[in-house]
C-alpha cells in the first residue's frame, strides 16, 4: 500500500508520518508512506492525507500554487475515488466556502462552509484541548463500543468549525457543544477536525482504520 502524505508547506508532517508508522506497527500493516508535492505521486497511490494548520485562505493560496495539484487532487480524489484524509485545515479545504477571508474553493467535495466559532457559544476560541467525540454516523473508521458507547477522547486546536449542509456527511460531533463538527465523510473521503498523533491511543487507531479502510466496510 502507497500513502502520499501532500507537502504544501502547511502542518506538522513529521508528526502525521510518526502516527502512521505507529499505526502500522499496531495493525501488522505493510505500508509505504511518501511525503511529496508533487502532482503526479499524488495521482499514483491508493490513500492520499492531506495534513495543515493555520489561515484557511493561506493554505488553499500554497495548494493551489503547486502546478496542477488541485487538478490531479479532483481527478484522484472525485473521479478515481481514491481513499482521501484531510486533517484540521485539510478537512476545512474540502469546503466550498470559508468566511474568515471570503475565500472560495475550487475543490468542492463536501457542500458547506468554514466560519468562526460563534461567541455567543461561549466556547474559548481557539479551541486547544481534549474533548469527547460522539458519533452521529456508526463507520468503520469509528467502531462503537459493545456498550453502544463512543468514549474516545481526541485532541484539537482550531479556531474555524465546518457547517456542514447535509447531515449525512456528518460522522461525530464534539462533546463541548453539539454544533460543532468533528469527522465528516462523503464515500471515499474523510475530515477530521482533531490531530492524530496528539489524540494517542485514540489517534492511532484511527490512522490503522484508515489504513485499513476500503469501500467493502462502508
Amino acid at each position: 500500500m502507497k500513502v502520499v502524505i501532500i507537502d504544501y508547506g502547511s502542518g506538522n508532517l513529521r508528526s502525521v508520518v510518526s502516527a502512521l508508522e505507529m499505526a502500522t506497527r499496531m495493525g501488522s500493516i505493510n505500508c509505504d508512506v511518501v511525503v511529496t508535492n508533487k502532482p503526479d505521486d499524488v495521482n499514483a497511490n491508493n490513500k492520499i492525507i492531506l495534513p495543515s494548520v493555520g489561515n484557511y485562505s493561506d493554505c488553499f493560496k500554497h495548494l493551489s500554487s503547486i502546478p496542477n495539484m488541485i487538478d490531479t487532487l479532483n481527478y484522484s480524489v472525485k473521479i478515481k475515488l481514491t481513499h482521501f484524509l484531510g486533517i484540521c485545515v485539510g478537512m476545512q479545504l474540502l469546503s466550498s466556502f470559508s468566511l474568515e477571508e471570503k475565500t472560495l474553493c475550487s475543490s468542492i467535495w463536501i457542500l458547506n462552509s468554514v466560519t468562526k466559532i460563534p461567541s455567543s457559544w461561549n466556547v474559548r476560541a481557539p479551541r486547544i484541548g481534549w474533548s469527547l467525540i460522539k458519533p452521529i454516523n456508526n463507520h468503520f473508521l469509528f467502531p462503537r463500543t459493545t456498550s453502544n458507547n463512543f468514549n474516545h477522547s481526541a485532541y484539537f486546536i482550531h479556531l474555524n468549525i465546518y457547517k456542514v449542509l447535509n447531515s449525512f456527511n456528518i460522522l461525530a460531533n464534539t462533546s463541548v457543544y453539539k454544533h460543532i463538527t468533528v469527522v465528516i465523510c462523503n464515500k471515499n473521503i474523510i475530515g477530521v477536525q482533531f490531530h492524530s498523533k496528539k489524540s494517542h491511543n485514540f489517534g492511532i487507531m484511527f490512522c490503522k482504520n484508515f489504513l485499513l479502510w476500503s469501500i467493502k466496510y462502508e
